[in-house]
């Protein structure tokens, strides 16, 4: 497995070697906004189970913390969000166990009605505890 790959939307991703994800993504605009959906699919592609996952998106935009919403969610989060553009998202107190994965949808009230939902994600970086 790549530690980088290029998706449909020819977003740069790494993700740790023992995990793995599917994404979708979409751009509209809302009364004059630009809203950002992204819908990802965090999946345990290793051999242990995992009790901890934290998922770290860097992004060329910086939301203030009520611009991002979490719409979806399988499993109880933590959600932080940085003034320099990083959202962690921290899932716990669980076991994920090999091949069975997390879905997690959020949007972003980007600000910008004008900018390419190519260009909103710079990274996603996952990470699995066992």
């Amino acid at each position: 497995m790549k530690n980088e790959t290029n998706i449909k939307t020819e977003q740069k991703i790494k993700y740790h070697k023992s995990s793995g994800y599917k994404q979708s993504v979409n751009l509209f605009k809302e009364a004059n906004k630009a809203v950002f959906t992204d819908k990802l699919t965090l999946i345990n592609t290793g051999r242990l189970t995992a009790n901890k996952v934290v998922l770290m998106i860097t992004l060329n935009i910086t939301p203030q913390p009520s611009d991002v919403e979490v719409l979806e969610s399988d499993h109880n989060h933590n959600l932080h969000v940085y003034p320099n553009g990083i959202l962690q998202v921290t899932f716990e107190d669980f076991l994920l166990s090999p091949g069975n994965g997390i879905n997690f949808t959020y949007r972003i009230n980007t600000g910008k009605t004008d900018m390419p939902k190519e260009k909103i994600i710079k990274n996603i970086y996952l990470f699995f505890c066992y």
